[in-house]
């Protein structure tokens, strides 16, 4: 009988990111009024959750670099790898995209090539997510084949060097898919960066409070920055995941959820 260790901490992260997600998404017409305008104090309310809630979704790219990059060591191979991840995670989604096809053609009283297309916008039910982490799957022998044939200080530097990149990058690109191939190796770095970080988790616990400080002090920066018009990050909904102060947001909260560890044993 196989003993599994679940480390409830990121399963609390998993949880209060998936709140903020929802959050996220409903803000904005929460607080919006009839005519299309905000009110001063409705606008700050919005912006600052807005922002708040953005560590979400890069915290959920690197919980998945942490668990999916170490975890791939269980596998004989590549194949085995592609195997697994073809019945768990592609299959169940290639069956969702078939249902919302299904649901516009139903929705539309007609069949036709834009229901297909639609599930391939980036503003079509928020596939995106799944298209670029399912793009990151494809990646993840390639990168355990590296992380393992390089120190673990080189990994980090990658890490850390590919998160600049990408940091820099993204306040430049405005692309047409949300996961073009441009961003999903933007957001490999966050799955990269969110592995180097688990695996040195420890030296965090001691520093709780500089991550709370640097999350609020990155919030209240990118508010500044945003109502005072220097908003190209947060203009875009993707881009914004990029912003340097929501990536140290991010990785605050991230390291802030691995320094509570407390692990929970259970049997398979």
């Amino acid at each position: 009988m196989k003993v599994k260790f679940r480390e409830q901490n990121y399963d609390c992260l998993r949880v209060i990111s998936a709140f903020a997600v929802v959050l996220m998404h409903v803000n904005w017409q929460f607080f919006k009024q009839s005519n299309g305008e905000i009110h001063r104090v409705s606008a700050v309310v919005e912006s600052i959750i807005n922002i708040v809630t953005r560590f979400s979704v890069p915290c959920f790219f690197m919980m998945s670099g942490a668990f999916i990059l170490n975890g791939y060591k269980k596998y004989d191979n590549a194949l085995a790898f592609y195997n697994r991840a073809v019945k768990k995670k592609f299959l169940p989604f290639g069956c969702f995209l078939i249902a919302y096809v299904v649901l516009d053609c139903i929705m539309d009283k007609n069949i036709n090539m834009s229901n297909i297309m639609d599930v391939l916008r980036e503003d079509k039910y928020n596939l995106w997510f799944m298209y670029t982490l399912l793009f990151i799957y494809f990646l993840v022998p390639m990168l355990s084949i590296i992380k393992e044939h390089i120190s673990d200080k080189a990994w980090i530097r990658a890490s850390c060097i590919g998160m600049a990149w990408a940091i820099v990058s993204q306040s430049f690109s405005r692309h047409y898919l949300a996961y073009d191939i441009g961003v999903t190796v933007a957001y490999m770095f966050y799955f990269m960066l969110g592995n180097a970080l688990y695996n040195h988790r420890d030296l965090f616990k001691s520093k709780k409070f500089i991550l709370v400080l640097a999350g609020f002090t990155a919030t209240a920066a990118a508010f500044f920055i945003r109502n005072n018009g220097f908003d190209r990050y947060v203009s875009d909904p993707y881009i914004s995941f990029f912003s340097p102060s929501i990536v140290v947001l991010s990785v605050c909260a991230y390291t802030f959820a691995g320094g509570y560890r407390f692990v929970v044993n259970g049997k398979d």
